[in-house]
């Protein structure tokens, strides 16, 4: 029920800052999903997503879905993080159309041609979209950190 999640939230508030933003400073990548501006009572699906890459890890080259100037649902800048090191910030917006997800998801796949058995096992973007029940956003998140575990494995991206 609602007031039991609040119940477990409320029981772990001291969690976050006691365990989990100490390790920040050592993550090669930061997930954080969040509300799109102006729409505050989004909860679902349609939640934006904020990647802060560090460059302690090679990440996939995105630079050929980004269109300079267009609203593409996917952006990448170059930033500072909160302990001044540079980092990437990818942003990936719950607005994102499928098409543009699907490139992305292609993409990432592409890169992984060691783990291709995976994709029997699973329904691709765009036939979820047809059944409505997908958050790009978060796949295409699990498909960045599957890229990163898959290379990690084999040895390819260890440090």
């Amino acid at each position: 029920t609602e007031e039991q999640v609040l119940a477990s939230l409320e029981k772990r508030k001291d969690d976050s800052p006691a365990y989990i933003q100490p390790q920040r400073t050592f993550a090669d990548m930061a997930i954080q999903f969040y509300r799109p501006e102006g729409r505050e009572d989004e909860v679902g699906p349609r939640l934006n997503v904020r990647h802060t890459l560090r460059p302690t890890l090679p990440h996939p080259d995105l630079t050929s879905l980004l269109d300079v100037g267009e609203n593409t649902g996917i952006s990448l800048d170059l930033a500072r993080d909160k302990d001044g090191k540079p980092v990437d910030i990818l942003d990936i917006h719950g607005s994102i159309e499928t098409h543009r997800a699907s490139k992305l998801e292609e993409l990432l796949w592409g890169l992984i041609p060691e783990a291709q058995h995976l994709r029997a096992n699973k329904r691709s973007i765009e036939e979820l979209g047809k059944i409505n029940i997908i958050s790009h956003p978060l796949m295409l998140t699990q498909m960045l950190i599957a890229y990163h575990m898959v290379k990690a494995a084999l040895g390819h991206h260890a440090i």
